[in-house]
């Protein structure tokens, strides 16, 4: 079986992030972040409608091709106890959620594109998918399976309210509105319900797929925050980007200290390379600080 190298995959979109706050400070020294100032993946699909489909069909192919597209679901996998919850952070089409959910863990997938959740959710329906933006991030109001007997993760007490309905009309595939609309009417307003410590938790956070790169500026670390909410006390975020893509290390280093993270062990690959002296890509577990 033929493994694409994880830093040439087709990458995962990112979540848009309408009503972000302005551009987050530059780390020590004043400098700027730097990065886009619009959603990656938002700006491509105005440009093109299409290309949500195009890209689903992209993986499809490759994935019957007999090429091994689940690398960084292994990693997951490897990490997580049994029957874990783990939130797929831009989940895309499904392709690492969908491998999770099969080897039996209970699996969130959030991505900011219709079309890429209607084929997730046509894809892989063991998992529970939904349209949503990363730097808004609230999942307190819907459905996230019981932790594992021995997950971490703190009782929620009444079960989420909104229970993943497969059957229920999933958003249309062509271009959602550029002020979240149409990203609300699937996942809904934030509750005015409970505090923030309410949320849904999880035992692992994946943000593959280069979602990191595809985000604006302002939304790097709302969406960084957002992610840290969802973690159970001892719950991880993995992340993994190429650093030539936008998204300078020391930014993100500096977007992680100021979401209430820390980087916990870092990996040139999904693999578990060390770290190069000069790295091109980064795999980072994080913690709550």
């Amino acid at each position: 079986m033929t493994q694409i190298p994880f830093e040439a995959q087709p990458a995962q979109p990112g979540p848009e992030g309408p009503g972000t706050p302005a551009a987050a400070p530059g780390p020590e020294g004043g400098r700027a972040p730097e990065g886009p100032q619009e959603n990656v993946w938002v700006a491509a699909v105005r440009r093109n409608p299409e290309h949500a489909r195009g890209y689903a069909e992209r993986w499809r192919r490759i994935e019957a091709s007999g090429q091994d597209i689940y690398g960084e679901a292994r990693l997951i996998d490897a990490m997580a106890p049994r029957g874990a919850r783990i939130l797929d952070a831009g989940c895309g089409s499904g392709r690492l959620g969908g491998y999770l959910a099969r080897a039996g863990h209970h699996v969130t997938g959030v991505d900011l594109d219709p079309h890429l959740i209607e084929v997730a959710r046509e894809d892989h329906p063991e998992a529970h998918w939904y349209v949503g933006d990363l730097a808004q991030l609230d999942l307190r109001d819907q459905h996230v399976p019981a932790p594992a007997p021995d997950s971490p993760v703190a009782p929620l007490g009444e079960e989420m309210a909104v229970e993943h309905d497969q059957d229920r009309p999933s958003a249309g595939a062509d271009e959602r509105d550029q002020d979240g609309t149409r990203l609300d009417a699937d996942l809904g307003e934030p509750s005015e319900q409970g505090p923030r410590d309410e949320c849904a938790r999880f035992d692992l956070a994946l943000c593959a797929g280069n979602v990191l790169t595809f985000l604006s500026v302002v939304e790097r670390r709302p969406a960084l925050t957002h992610l840290a909410e969802h973690l159970s006390p001892t719950g991880r975020l993995v992340a993994g980007f190429g650093l030539g893509r936008g998204y300078l290390l020391e930014d993100f280093e500096a977007d992680v200290d100021a979401s209430g993270l820390v980087i916990q062990q870092r990996f040139s690959s999904w693999d578990l390379r060390p770290p190069e002296a000069d790295p091109g890509f980064l795999v980072a577990v994080l913690t709550c600080a």
